[in-house]
């Protein structure tokens, strides 16, 4: 579907059944990738779709189209990271998105909502974004 097609350029890609959990960890690709299709938002930092699950802690995502896409029952965890240099947004939510999304003490330099769509089911808690990108 939409999600997968999307997914197709992502530096991680995690399909039904996965799980992972990174800290301190930069993603970016080597070469930036607001270049990318951002339309669509190819080129972006971690892609969940199915039932995977993501835990991110103190990591570093910038130079892409966007941050982290989510869909069917995904889920993420996402706490104290850096989003910065994206093309169309921080985060980005699939229309059929039902999994669950938490925000704990982030940053993004530009407006986190690419489509300006945030999931119904979303936990925030001392995140810092701003739209002056």
């Amino acid at each position: 579907g939409e999600a997968a097609g999307e997914a197709a350029s992502d530096c991680i890609v995690l399909l039904t059944g996965s799980k992972m959990s990174m800290a301190a960890t930069e993603v970016r690709f080597a070469h930036p990738a607001i270049h990318a299709d951002a339309s669509i938002g190819a080129g972006g930092g971690v892609a969940a779709t199915g039932t995977a699950k993501l835990e991110a802690s103190e990591c570093y995502f910038h130079h892409l189209s966007r941050g982290l896409a989510l869909a069917d029952e995904s889920a993420a965890v996402i706490r104290g990271c850096i989003f910065t240099d994206l093309a169309v947004g921080a985060f980005k939510v699939h229309e059929e998105f039902t999994g669950s999304m938490k925000l704990i003490d982030n940053i993004a330099s530009a407006d986190p909502w690419v489509d300006g769509e945030r999931p119904s089911n979303l936990e925030e808690e001392g995140n810092e974004f701003c739209d002056d990108e």
